[in-house]
C-alpha cells in the first residue's frame, strides 16, 4: 500500500492497524496537505448494508466543526472505503498517563497528570463532546487511546467518523481490546439502547484514569472486567484529587443513567465552576504544573490513530445471530448451619459457618454473602428458591453440625453440608465429615475447596493457603474464640463488648501465639474506647496489635484490626486507609472493610465516595440493616432525601426492632420535608415495636456523638422533655445529675469531645448559658468539621441551636450558614418549620439565608 495513490491521496506511511482498520499517513495531492486515512475493515466493506450505514453515519459526522474534535475532510467509497481526516501530531492521552518508567508525564502526588493539566483536557474534552451531542452523534468509544494532545496542548477527540446517530442501529463487531471494555459503560455492555449520558461515562472513566493513574474497572481478563464495569464501583481516588472533583467523576460513573450528568452541558458548567476556584490542594510534584507545560514533557512524533470502534464494542457484544455468552459470577449464600447439639453450643454451629464463610469469601472468582446477612435472615417457611432470590445468589450451601463433648475428652464433630444449584434446583455435593475436634481446621478447608471445585473454580494460590489457614494448635483457645465472635455480634451493648474482650483475653492465654485472636482482642479493645469512651483501652488495643503484627504482620486480620486501631484510636485515616485497601484487595467479597472504608471518606468529607462504598457494602451484604442504614443516613446528610427514605424504607422492613433507622427517618423528614407532625408518625410507628421512651432515650444516646451511658442518656432525656415543657426546676434536676457524671468524665478525659458537648447542654438546662456556650465551643473546636466531616457538622449544629437557645442569634446564622454548605442534616425546610428555631425566624439574616438556600431538597 506505501507508495500507492487512491483517488488523489498518495500513501506515505502506515501509521497504525487495529481490530476495526488500518490508519496511513497520506499527502492530499489537490490541496497540498498531509493526512490520515482510515480504510474500513474488509469483513465490514463486504456487507452492503454495513458499508451503506457506515458511508452516511462518518458524512453526517463530517458535518461537525469544532478545534476539539478531529476534523473529518471526506469519505470515500472505493473498493474499500475510507475516511480521509485531519493529520494529528501530538501524543494519544494514554501515553501521558504512563509512570516515569514507561516514558510517561512525571508522577504527581495523587494523580499522574498535574491538576490543571487535567481540567483543561478534561474541559477540552467535554466541549468536544457537546458539540457532537448537538448533533445527536454519539461517540461511542472515549478513552485515552481515542484522544491526542497536539505540541500545543490542544485535546482532539478522534474516530468521531465511527459513532453512531441517533436513532440508528449499530454497527457492531466482536473482538474489541479490554481497553475499550473498560471505559464502557454499564447499558452499553449490556448491549442496550446508548446515548450521550454513556458518552459521559466513558468520560468519567477517563478523567478518573488522569486523576489516579489507573482504569476504574479492571481484570485480570476481559470477562471480569466486563462484570466491574456492570457490577463493580470503582475504588476511592488518590486523598489529593480535590472533593469537588471527586464527586464530578463519581457522579460521571453513576451506574444508573439517571444518576448521571444528563448532559455534557450539565457537565461543562460543574467543570468550568471547579476550574474558576482556586485550587485547595492541588496534587503536585514541585514542577511547573501552568497550563501548556505538557508540551515541553512531550516528545515529538507522529500520530497513531487509535482503534476505531463501528459499534458497541467488546467480546460479549454479538453481530446479529452470533451472540457471545457472558460468564456469570457465581454468587453464593452460606446459611447459619444448624446445631443440632444442646442449645449452649449455638456459638459453635455459628462459628463454624462464619469459619466456612470467610475461607470461601477470599476466593476471588466467588461472590460469597456476608455471613451477618445470612445470620439475620429468617428463613421461616421459604423454599432454597425464595431463600436464593432474597439474596440474588445462584447456590446455597446449607448443613448441620453437632459437637458430641465427652468426659473423657474423645469429642466428636459431625457436620454436614449440602451445595445446592438454583437454577435446576438439585443437590450438587453433599457430605457427612465425622471427624475428631482436633481435626476442624482440616473439615473447614476441606468443605470450602469442596465447594469451590463443585462450582468449577480454578484457585489461586493466595486464595488456597487463605483457605487451608489453621489459626491455633489450641482447641481451647479456639473455643473461646468463637465465644468472643459470638458476644463481638452485640457489640452495641457495653456489657456484651466487655464479654468479648475477656473471651479473646482467654484465647491468648491459653495460646500466646493465637495471631487471629490477637487481632481480634485489639478490635475489642479499641471499639470499648470509640463507643464507650474507655480510653484506657487504646494502650490496650495497641499492645494486642503489636502482638498480632509480630505474629503474623501479613495477616489479613492484622491488617483490619490495624485499621481500626487507626480509625477510632487516633483518627488517623491516611494510616487506617492503607490498612483498610490491603484487606479489601485480598478479600473483595469482605462487606465490613467496604464500609469501613465509606465510613472513613465520609469522616474526611468525601461524601460520594462513601456512598459508593456503602452501596457497594450494600450489594455484597444486601440483608445488613446496618449498612443500609448507614447508606441512607449518608443520603440524608448530602440531601439526598428521596434515596435516603428508600433506604431507610427497607432497612425498617428488614429489621423493624432497630431504634437507629427511625431515628434516621424522624431527622429525615424534618430536614426534607420541615414536617414535626410526620417525623413524630415514624415514632409513633415505632413505638408499638420498641417503645416511646427506648426511642427518646435513644435520641440523645445514639446521634453520631454517642453517649454510650444508658443512665447519662435517662438523665439528658428528661432535661430535655421538661425543659420544652417550661418545667425548669424538674429540668434542672436531671440536667443536674448529667452535669455531675459528666464534669467526672471530662477531668478524666479532656480531649474527648463528646463529655464537652453533653456537659453544654447540661449547662443549658441548668440556665449557666455562658458556660453552656463554652463548652459547647469546646467540643467544636476538638471536633470540627476539617477533622471529622460527619460528627463534626453534628457538633456545629449543636452549637448553633445552643446559641439559638441563649439568644446570640447572629452567631447561631453565622454556624448554620456555614452548615447549609456543606453535608449535614440542615436544611430549609427544617429551619423553617422545626420549632426550636423559630427565634432566629425575623432575623434579617436568617431570611436572606433561607432565600439564598431554598428549593435545595431533592
Amino acid at each position: 500500500m506505501i507508495g500507492k495513490t487512491i483517488s488523489y491521496y498518495k500513501i506515505l506511511e502506515k501509521l497504525g492497524e487495529g481490530g476495526m482498520g488500518v490508519v496511513y499517513k497520506a499527502e492530499d495531492t489537490k490541496l497540498q496537505r498531509t493526512v490520515a486515512l482510515k480504510f474500513l475493515p474488509l469483513d465490514v466493506a463486504g456487507d452492503d448494508e454495513l458499508r451503506k450505514r457506515f458511508i452516511n453515519e462518518a458524512r453526517t459526522a463530517s458535518a461537525l466543526n469544532h478545534p476539539n474534535i478531529c476534523t473529518i475532510y471526506s469519505v470515500e467509497d472505493e473498493e474499500q472505503p475510507f475516511i480521509a481526516m485531519e493529520f494529528v501530531q501530538g501524543r494519544e492521552l494514554r501515553h501521558l498517563m504512563k509512570s516515569p518508567l514507561e516514558g510517561g508525564a512525571a508522577l504527581a502526588a495523587g494523580g499522574v497528570v498535574p491538576l490543571p493539566d487535567v481540567l483543561n483536557y478534561a474541559t477540552q474534552i467535554a466541549e468536544g463532546l457537546q458539540a457532537a451531542h448537538k448533533k445527536g452523534i454519539v461517540h461511542r468509544d472515549i478513552k485515552p487511546a481515542n484522544i491526542m494532545v497536539t505540541d500545543d496542548d490542544l485535546i482532539k477527540v478522534m474516530d468521531f467518523g465511527l459513532a453512531k446517530m441517533k436513532g440508528q442501529p449499530a454497527l457492531t463487531k466482536t473482538g474489541s481490546t479490554i481497553g475499550t471494555i473498560a471505559y464502557m459503560s454499564p447499558e452499553q455492555a449490556r448491549n442496550e439502547g446508548v446515548d450521550q449520558r454513556s458518552d459521559i461515562f466513558s468520560f468519567g472513566a477517563v478523567l478518573y484514569e488522569l486523576c489516579s493513574g489507573r482504569q476504574p474497572f479492571a481484570g485480570d481478563y476481559e470477562a471480569a472486567t466486563l462484570y466491574s464495569v456492570v457490577h463493580e464501583e470503582p475504588e476511592a481516588l488518590p486523598d489529593g484529587v480535590p472533593p469537588e472533583l471527586q464527586r464530578l467523576v463519581f457522579k460521571c460513573l453513576e451506574k444508573e443513567v439517571n444518576n448521571r450528568y444528563q448532559s455534557s452541558e450539565e457537565l461543562l458548567v460543574d467543570l468550568r465552576q471547579f476550574q474558576r476556584k482556586p485550587a485547595s490542594h492541588e496534587f503536585t510534584d514541585g514542577a511547573s504544573h501552568r497550563p501548556g507545560a505538557a508540551k515541553k514533557r512531550m516528545l515529538l512524533s507522529v500520530t497513531f490513530l487509535g482503534v476505531v470502534i463501528l459499534a458497541v464494542t467488546g467480546y460479549f457484544l454479538f453481530v446479529s445471530s452470533q451472540k457471545e455468552a457472558v460468564p456469570e459470577r457465581k454468587m453464593l449464600v452460606v446459611l447459619p448451619f444448624e446445631n443440632l447439639g444442646p442449645p449452649e453450643q449455638a456459638y459453635f454451629a455459628a462459628g463454624m459457618t462464619e469459619e466456612i464463610t470467610s475461607r470461601l469469601a477470599a476466593v476471588r472468582e466467588l461472590g460469597v454473602i456476608s455471613r451477618s446477612s445470612a445470620a439475620r435472615y429468617d428463613r421461616t417457611g421459604k423454599t432454597i428458591k425464595e431463600i436464593a432470590g432474597d439474596f440474588g445468589v445462584n447456590y446455597v450451601l446449607d448443613g448441620t453440625v453437632r459437637w458430641n463433648r465427652s468426659a473423657d475428652g474423645d469429642n466428636k464433630v459431625r457436620i454436614t453440608p449440602e451445595l445446592i444449584g438454583i437454577s435446576d434446583d438439585t443437590q450438587l455435593w453433599s457430605e457427612r465429615y465425622d471427624r475428631v475436634i482436633e481435626d476442624i481446621f482440616v473439615v473447614q478447608s476441606e468443605i470450602a475447596a469442596q465447594v469451590v471445585q463443585k462450582l468449577g473454580i480454578t484457585l489461586l494460590a493466595d486464595d488456597r493457603q487463605i483457605i487451608e489457614a489453621k489459626p491455633t494448635e489450641n482447641l481451647e483457645a479456639y473455643d473461646y474464640y468463637l465465644r468472643g465472635k459470638d458476644y463481638a455480634v452485640r457489640q452495641t451493648i457495653k456489657k456484651d463488648s466487655e464479654i468479648t474482650v475477656r473471651m479473646y483475653e482467654k484465647a491468648v492465654e491459653l495460646d500466646p501465639n493465637f495471631a487471629v485472636a490477637y487481632a481480634a482482642l485489639s478490635r475489642a479493645r479499641i471499639w470499648l474506647s470509640w463507643l464507650f469512651g474507655q480510653i484506657d483501652q487504646v494502650p490496650k488495643a495497641k499492645e494486642a496489635l503489636d502482638r498480632a503484627r509480630q505474629l503474623a504482620p501479613d495477616l489479613a486480620e492484622t491488617h483490619l484490626a490495624s485499621g481500626y486501631y487507626y480509625y477510632y484510636g487516633s483518627r488517623d485515616y491516611d494510616r487506617a486507609m492503607e490498612h483498610f485497601t490491603i484487606v479489601q484487595r485480598r478479600q473483595p467479597n469482605d462487606s465490613e472493610v467496604t464500609t469501613a472504608i465509606g465510613y472513613i471518606r465520609r469522616r474526611q468529607g468525601k461524601w460520594e465516595q462513601a456512598a459508593v462504598q456503602l452501596a457497594q457494602a450494600v450489594e455484597l451484604d444486601p440483608r445488613n440493616h446496618n449498612w443500609l442504614r448507614d447508606l441512607g443516613q449518608t443520603y440524608l446528610y448530602m440531601r439526598r432525601y428521596a434515596q435516603a427514605e428508600r433506604y431507610l424504607d427497607r432497612t425498617i422492613a428488614m429489621a423493624p426492632d432497630i431504634p437507629d433507622t427511625y431515628i434516621q427517618k424522624y431527622q429525615l423528614y424534618l430536614s426534607w420535608l420541615g414536617s414535626a407532625e410526620k417525623a413524630e408518625q415514624v415514632l409513633k410507628d415505632a413505638a408499638g415495636r420498641i417503645g416511646r421512651e427506648v426511642l427518646d432515650r435513644e435520641m440523645w444516646a445514639l446521634g453520631p456523638v454517642y453517649i454510650g451511658s444508658d443512665t447519662l442518656a435517662y438523665y439528658l432525656d428528661k432535661a430535655e422533655t421538661h425543659y420544652n415543657m417550661k418545667q425548669t426546676e424538674l429540668a434542672a434536676q436531671y440536667a443536674d445529675s448529667a452535669r455531675i457524671i459528666l464534669e467526672a468524665e471530662i477531668k478524666a478525659q479532656p480531649e474527648r469531645a463528646e463529655g464537652h458537648q453533653w456537659l453544654g447542654w447540661a449547662y443549658a438546662y441548668l440556665g449557666r448559658h455562658e458556660d453552656a456556650i463554652r463548652e459547647a465551643k469546646k467540643a467544636a473546636a476538638l471536633l470540627p468539621v476539617s477533622k471529622d466531616a460527619f460528627t463534626g457538622c453534628w457538633v456545629a449544629e449543636s452549637l448553633a441551636l445552643l446559641y439559638t437557645v441563649v439568644g446570640e442569634h447572629d452567631a447561631a446564622i453565622d454556624q448554620l450558614e456555614y452548615l447549609l454548605t456543606i453535608p449535614s442534616i440542615i436544611s430549609v425546610p427544617r429551619l423553617q418549620f422545626q420549632p426550636v428555631w423559630e427565634p432566629l425566624h425575623q432575623h434579617p439574616r436568617f431570611k436572606r439565608l433561607l432565600e439564598k438556600h431554598g428549593g435545595e431538597s431533592r
